[in-house]
């Protein structure tokens, strides 16, 4: 199919959208020029303020009709998403549509009281003045997406947006454009303005050229080394950032852990999505007392598991990477542990029975620290098993890493699950599962380290797309106040006496600071 959702947008190459799997040709869009991302972003400027001063009750009606939207064009979105990024229907449906549809229930909740105006108690104005803090619209919200969830990472920041007054110009990724321009046209035929929602659409440098456009707000999801342009960029503007980076993500599995669903859960999160979530497990480390028989049991149950192109529901359970690039990345990963003394369980190479970028899911052991499969972010499906003592050691080297997203802990000690979670040093911890926090609405999520800054989800998702304003009233109304200009004689005496009547912790000086106060004013 040929796409041909674009064209107001100027022309200066086509992009072309390809099957990972098939090498099939989706469609080809014209990727947006710069004077064209200038002239989104300046629409949405013009746009926000009206949609702004529309009451909330108001935009959240207009969210719900693109919530019921999203239901009606559930099965036709994931199977675009699979299309276009290569997972399984299924995996697409889980995470694009149903758990977006999640979030953005989760947000509709939280808007009315994150988002409205609130009367702040004072302490020494209290009886004279009245304030309140409300929350204001960024303006133009900038949304880079990557493709391994192009409408749950772009529409997470989108909801959060558009709930709080926003204007949202999204750029996503190169490798899954028919998906957002689908997204935007579904936001269209809900109701929303089509200034208020926009795609343009390239590769890096169409990113950057959004992030140098003027926007007031950027949400990326992305690369620790994307990230931290970005981060420069906006730094140079002093606008707020939301960065939602990559990780190598621990799980600690201790010799008193449940293991049925230990082992269960790590297949699930380390190669899921073919290993292209930032926030799946990269790093296993296993008591030595349980590690033989928990890998072998991980070998067998692989054994069972199907890898091919079909992206039909149940047909496969990992199908192709991204691309031959992301493949390579894998193999060299690989590689380098093999060469420094690494043990390969399984898996390792790719599968040659077809074009396509198939890589098995693979595990490796006796890795060491300064390996890359331990020290970066592979993006693909490969497990680094390491055998640990007991749980200091699993803290220690888990927290010897640049990320700090998220990790788990697995033991039936619910005290000690709870200490171990304390002394790791990332932004989220499971106990007995991974990345759950990531599916429930209501909690915050995002990374520390080279994983991030800010977060998405929760009350903090809506309050990162404002910032508070202060507005004060005076009560009274006084001809002026008494510590305006020219000051009378004793209001420095009141001022020594009223400190420590106000703040000291000693009944001793607040009493004797009151009889001075009493006594001076009688006797001036």
């Amino acid at each position: 199919m040929i796409y041909s959702g674009v064209s107001n947008i100027g022309v200066s190459t086509e992009l072309i959208s390809r099957s990972p799997n098939t090498g099939e040709i989706l469609g080809s869009v014209p990727i947006t020029t710069e004077a064209d991302v200038a002239a989104a972003v300046s629409r949405a400027r013009a746009a926000q303020p009206a949609w702004a001063a529309r009451p909330l009750k108001q935009r959240v009606k207009v969210l719900r009709q693109i919530q019921e939207a999203l239901v009606d064009q559930g099965s036709e979105i994931a199977r675009l998403v699979s299309l276009e990024m290569g997972k399984t229907e299924t995996d697409s449906l889980i995470g694009d549509v149903l758990i977006t549809l999640t979030s953005l229930t989760g947000y509709l909740k939280l808007a009315p009281s994150v988002l409205c105006s609130r009367r702040q108690r004072q302490g020494l104005l209290h009886s004279t003045k009245r304030t309140y803090i409300v929350r204001e619209p960024l303006g133009v919200v900038a949304i880079i997406s990557p493709f391994n969830y192009p409408v749950l990472l772009s529409l997470q920041s989108a909801f959060a947006a558009l709930l709080s007054g926003n204007a949202v110009v999204h750029k996503p990724s190169e490798y899954t454009p028919l998906t957002a321009l689908k997204i935007r046209d579904l936001f269209l035929e809900a109701g929303l303005s089509q200034d208020l929602f926009q795609v343009v659409v390239g590769a890096r440098e169409t990113g950057r050229i959004l992030t140098n456009a003027g926007v007031d707000h950027i949400s990326f999801v992305g690369s620790t080394e994307s990230g931290r342009q970005v981060a420069v960029t906006a730094a140079k503007r002093f606008i707020p950032v939301t960065l939602e980076l990559g990780g190598n993500n621990a799980m600690i599995v201790l010799e008193d852990a449940p293991l049925p669903r230990a082992i269960e859960c790590a297949l699930a999160y380390a190669f899921a999505s073919n290993g292209q979530i930032c926030a799946s497990v990269g790093r296993l480390f296993l008591h030595r007392s349980i590690a033989s028989d928990f890998i072998f049991q991980m070998q067998n149950r692989l054994k069972s598991w199907t890898i091919s192109t079909d992206i039909s529901p149940n047909a496969s359970d990992m199908t192709a990477l991204i691309n031959h690039a992301s493949l390579s990345r894998v193999e060299a990963q690989v590689q380098e542990a093999l060469d420094g003394g690494a043990k390969l369980i399984c898996g390792g190479k790719r599968l040659n029975s077809t074009d396509a970028p198939l890589f098995p899911p693979t595990i490796l052991t006796h890795t060491s620290p300064e390996m890359s499969v331990r020290n970066s972010e592979t993006f693909g499906p490969l497990l680094c098993v390491i055998e640990i003592a007991d749980a200091d050691e699993a803290v220690a080297m888990a927290n010897d890493s640049p990320y700090g997203l998220t990790a788990s802990v697995w033991t039936h000690d619910k005290a000690k699950a709870w200490a171990l979670a304390r002394k790791l040093q990332v932004a989220t911890v499971a106990i007995n599962d991974h990345m759950w926090p990531f599916f429930a609405p209501e909690v915050p999520w995002g990374g520390i380290k080279d994983s991030g800054l800010g977060r998405v989800g929760g009350k903090q998702g809506l309050e990162a797309m404002t910032y508070q304003k202060v507005i004060s009233f005076d009560r009274i109304n006084l001809p002026r106040e008494v510590y305006w200009f020219p000051r009378p004689k004793w209001f420095h005496f009141v001022l020594l006496m009223l400190i420590p009547i106000l703040y000291s912790r000693s009944t001793g000086k607040r009493l004797a600071a009151l009889w001075n106060l009493l006594r001076g004013l009688m006797h001036p």
